[in-house]
């Protein structure tokens, strides 16, 4: 993923993890769950993930947000 990203390698492995066990279809499942609750799409992420793409001054603000954000977009987790 670059140079950039290897000073993060343990972040960024982490992050690989949490798509390969919590990826897109358990996101479906859970939301299916949690039909009848007002939980919102971006809740879940923020729960799921550490991390959410809704509000771009709360992201700049926390630690390394800007790279996770990143990443999770490349891996398929984020669209936007």
């Amino acid at each position: 993923m670059g140079e950039l990203f290897s000073n993060h390698s343990d972040e960024l492995q982490f992050l690989m993890n949490l798509k390969k066990y919590f990826g897109r279809s358990y996101l479906n499942n859970l939301s299916t769950i949690l039909k009848d609750t007002d939980i919102t799409a971006k809740e879940m992420q923020r729960v799921v993930f550490g991390h959410s793409t809704d509000n771009l001054e709360a992201i700049l603000k926390r630690p390394l947000s800007k790279f996770r954000s990143d990443i999770l977009k490349k891996l398929g987790i984020f669209t936007k």
